[in-house]
């Protein structure tokens, strides 16, 4: 069984559509992930990027709301002092330095309201003080102390498993249809059937050419790439602990692949013209990955397999409960799967 898994898998794997689809899987996870490379912060470049990836935990400096408005003092008085704007607006300002003092800062924000030139001068003034950057050693230290020393291996792998989650989510159906629909290619079923009667090996086989793989590939990946992130920082000489992955990809990643594998497995097997079940399947992952989107009642929470780790949008309560819930459906899922193919195939 296992030579033939072996002869499966290289006979599948190495057909152009499926090496285009692990390339735009690999793609899509870096675009995804592409904080990991400015991590530890090193120059302006990172700042920028990790700025424009939408990283902004650790970037700016943070400031309380005395030390906001003692700087917007400092700078409306700046302003005035310059004597560069007209009468009416040096006027507006002189009573918006004045306001300082006497109110804290929402309710400052909040009476500037009235007066567009003194809102729109105080807003712009907080936005540019809070976005202070701080020194490239405070963002990794801050980094590492809120991460208890484990840097950004943690927001990686949340980030990961979350995105490979989603993406082969959708990609299982051209894996599912290629390795369970195309054997006739290779009259892989004609010697089976030759050389064993057992029909549950051949199911088995092919079960296990689609999702070894994308294990093999996805562990591999993730391991190489949060590997990476550790030894950015202890090349940086920064007090680094490893963190290893199984767990989280086991717990998160392993179950959510069974579970959308074995359910298209079950429709391309119970329907001739099964392309016109997709949309329903590619309904239910969209649900799956932006379940508030869609604002359905809460008791449709338990359709959802795919847990996403990079928003807390899910209770987390009992996860491995629930995860090995997931994967007893799925075994019944394929069961019903494969009494239906051996019916047709045999």
């Amino acid at each position: 069984m296992i030579k033939f898994l072996i002869f499966n898998i290289k006979k599948k794997w190495r057909r152009i559509p499926l090496l285009i689809l692990l390339a735009v899987l690999m793609v899509f996870i870096f675009t995804q992930i592409g904080e990991i490379f400015h991590y530890p912060v090193n120059s302006d470049v990172d700042l920028h990027k990790l700025e424009g990836y939408g990283e902004n935990s650790y970037l700016y400096k943070k400031k309380t709301d005395s030390e906001i408005k003692k700087e917007l003092k400092n700078n409306i008085e700046k302003t005035i002092s310059d004597n560069t704007n007209d009468a009416d607006t040096l006027s507006r300002l002189k009573e918006l330095l004045e306001d300082i003092d006497n109110y804290d800062l929402d309710e400052l924000i909040e009476k500037s309201k009235r007066d567009n030139v003194a809102y729109t001068y105080l807003i712009n003034n907080i936005q540019e003080i809070k976005m202070e950057y701080q020194s490239y050693n405070a963002i990794n230290k801050e980094l590492l102390s809120n991460t208890k020393n484990k840097g950004y291996q943690v927001e990686f792998q949340k980030n990961y498993i979350t995105y490979i989650q989603a993406i082969i989510a959708f990609l299982l159906i051209v894996f599912i249809i290629i390795i369970f629909e195309e054997d006739d290619r290779y009259n892989i079923r004609e010697s089976m059937k030759i050389t064993s009667n057992n029909y549950l090996k051949f199911f088995i086989t092919e079960l296990c050419t689609v999702l070894v793989p994308i294990i093999i590939f996805t562990y591999t990946l993730g391991v190489c790439l949060n590997v990476y992130s550790y030894f950015k920082f202890y090349v940086a000489d920064y007090d680094i602990e490893y963190l290893p992955m199984t767990t989280k990809y086991c717990l998160y990643f392993i179950p959510s692949l069974i579970c959308f594998t074995s359910v298209l497995i079950l429709i391309i097997s119970r329907t001739k013209n099964y392309m016109s079940i997709m949309p329903l399947y590619l309904v239910w992952i969209i649900f799956n990955i932006t379940p508030r989107a869609t604002k359905l009642p809460m008791i449709f929470e338990s359709l959802i397999v795919l847990r996403r780790l990079d928003t807390n949008i899910l209770n987390e309560d009992n996860i491995i409960i629930r995860q090995v819930f997931i994967v007893v459906i799925s075994i019944i899922i394929l069961i019903l799967s494969y009494n239906e193919r051996k019916e047709k195939v045999l």
